[in-house]
Formats: C-alpha cells, sequence, structure tokens
C-alpha cells in the first residue's frame, strides 16, 4: 500500500490523472473505452504548466 501511495503522489501521475478526469474518465466516455490510448496523450512534462 506504501509503494501505491507513493505513486499516486508523483507529480507525473498527478499530471496525467488530472487530464484523464477532466477529458471524462470514470463517465461513459471514450476515455473509459479507451484508456490505454487516452493515457498516452497526455505526457508529463516538468514545469510545462506550473507544476
Amino acid at each position: 500500500m506504501d509503494a501505491c501511495w507513493a505513486a499516486v503522489n508523483r507529480p507525473a501521475q498527478q499530471h496525467i490523472a488530472r487530464r484523464l478526469f477532466e477529458a471524462g474518465l470514470q463517465q461513459r466516455s471514450d476515455v473509459e473505452r479507451d484508456l490505454p490510448h487516452w493515457v498516452t496523450r497526455f505526457p508529463y512534462r516538468p514545469g510545462s504548466d506550473g507544476e
């Protein structure tokens, strides 16, 4: 469980999760149907959006 929380708290993971929720994650949407495609659409670049 500690490893899980450590991963979730990484800036890259938070960046991707935020973008996925904005795009429709946890709703009946294309994001839910094709999650692997959508995860790759939001690459993390440190400092790119103030994070």
